[in-house]
């Protein structure tokens, strides 16, 4: 059996190396020690919502106390993943997002990880688009970016949106066009 590491080919101990709930398998606090005085490095750390707080700590236990980290939701990060149905509320993650915090409480440095893509699902997986996903209206998931803006004001939140996109065909271009006009 191979001992466990932390994907820089370190050796690791996994009952200490994260707090006990915290994957071992990721290299957030190596690398976050090795680049704490980067002060442009992101750190984004990836599908494991039910650990959140676990890796920002880890981070900033590491030294990487002055750099943005992007928070990943469930659900492939749609908006209505955060708001909820209709974008009024708290979705699944959004209840479980807004309580991470850094080390002294503060949210500043913690951004939300968006997905919003421009097809009829909204996976980004079909060569037409039909939606510029601004809107609740004609949006996958019935929540657009409008909405999510607005629950992160409500909140004292920020996001940060990281996948979008469709095919290659007239639609879509219209239709990113008006997402990123919103986005400015």
């Amino acid at each position: 059996m191979n001992e466990p590491n932390d994907d820089c080919g370190n050796t690791v101990d996994p009952t200490t190396w994260y707090a006990s709930t915290f994957p071992t398998s990721l290299p957030h606090p190596t690398l976050s020690s090795r680049f704490q005085s980067a002060d442009r490095l992101l750190t984004n750390v990836f599908h494991r919502q039910a650990t959140l707080q676990g890796a920002v700590t880890a981070i900033r236990n590491a030294g990487a106390t002055s750099q943005y980290i992007f928070l990943p939701g469930k659900h492939y990060e749609h908006a209505q993943t955060y708001t909820g149905a209709g974008g009024s509320g708290n979705g699944d993650t959004g209840s479980n997002i807004l309580a991470i915090t850094d080390k002294d409480g503060t949210k500043s440095k913690l951004i939300i990880d968006v997905h919003q893509y421009l097809d009829s699902d909204g996976s980004g997986q079909h060569s037409e688009c039909t939606t510029s996903s601004v809107s609740d209206s004609n949006t996958a998931g019935g929540v657009g970016l409008q909405s999510l803006a607005t629950w992160l004001a409500r909140n004292g939140r920020q996001a940060i949106l990281t996948e979008t996109g469709g095919g290659n065909t007239a639609s879509c271009v219209t239709y990113l066009k008006q997402q990123l006009g919103f986005l400015k």
